[in-house]
């Protein structure tokens, strides 16, 4: 069966370390493979103890891993960075991607219990995410230190044309319910503009419902990005709206699984992104419409900004 990966990838990024006299000799290359191997089965173990089902292990994941090893012992990464890489090797739809680097050096006595601890350290709740049902893991050695990479993944089924099968979501929460989350969104972002010396940008429920609607079919048919799975994209949205009063346009989108605050870190994570940021800090921009959807797990926000004429 030929698969898209949708809804994806914590990365755990570790540099494994030990204090002692002199480098450790280089591990052999099936010493690495015993190790992923060994590795991937204590975490399924732990996952199983939780009473969470058991990762798959896939090769598209495993080879991401795998570069990002390599990518890590050269420089630091961004989210760019990790998007970029993950694209590469047929990653290709995301509700959410991250990475959390910690650092060790040498080896240590039981490496397959180190690491393990060290991905628990990185991310405590990577291991036990109940959201990934599959996982790809890399070990590399470079220069004395020890890099471990694991990614877990939400695989989306695709038909026998290799379209993904939308994920259904019948638990979408009524707008009355998000609507307060969704101000308090609009708050932050004219709050963003303001400490700039920035006008705040006026609701518009033109905008707002175009966004809502956005938001909602993203999460019900399982997808994230600026195009739908037919390839329809923002453009054609705007020029399918009665959207007269405005002549030109931009959107952000943010995707996040159980955060802790929903408004405040699709804004954090929005800010973080150069491009998101910009369109956020675009002095031209008058007016914005801003939505929320969520299954109480997943939250997809947009953002579409309007120049009025």
């Amino acid at each position: 069966m030929s698969c898209k990966i949708l809804a994806t990838a914590v990365i755990s990024l570790g540099l494994l370390a030990s204090m002692g006299c002199g480098r450790d000799p280089a591990p052999s290359h099936f010493e690495i493979l015993s190790w992923e191997e060994e590795l991937f089965d204590a975490i399924n173990g732990d996952r199983i103890l939780s009473g969470i089902a058991p990762l798959e292990r896939i090769d598209v994941l495993d080879r991401s891993a795998a570069e990002i090893a390599f990518f890590g012992i050269r420089e630091d990464m961004d989210i760019m960075d990790l998007r970029r890489i993950l694209a590469e090797h047929g990653v290709t739809a995301y509700v959410i991607a991250a990475h959390v680097i910690s650092s060790f050096r040498g080896r240590p006595n039981n490496m397959v219990f180190k690491a393990r601890e060290e991905l628990r350290v990185a991310d405590e709740d990577f291991i036990e995410n109940a959201d990934f049902r599959s996982g790809g893991l890399a070990i590399r050695y470079f220069d004395g230190y020890y890099f471990v990479v694991f990614v877990g993944a939400h695989i989306l089924d695709t038909d026998a044309d290799g379209n993904p099968i939308p994920t259904i979501t019948a638990n979408i929460w009524q707008r009355e319910r998000v609507r307060p989350l969704e101000l308090e969104h609009l708050r932050l972002l004219n709050e963003t503009r303001t400490a700039k010396g920035l006008p705040p940008v006026q609701p518009d429920d033109q905008l707002s419902a175009l966004a809502r609607v956005y938001a909602e079919k993203m999460l019900r048919e399982g997808f994230f990005g600026h195009s739908d799975p037919s390839g329809k994209g923002f453009i054609q949205r705007i020029d399918e709206a009665p959207l007269v009063k405005y002549r030109g346009f931009g959107e952000n989108l943010a995707s996040l699984l159980r955060p802790n605050d929903p408004p405040v870190d699709a804004m954090t994570s929005l800010l973080s992104s150069p491009g998101h940021r910009e369109n956020i800090l675009r002095k031209e921009f008058t007016h914005v419409g801003v939505a929320a959807a969520t299954d109480g797990r997943w939250w997809m926000f947009v953002q579409i900004f309007g120049i009025e004429r």
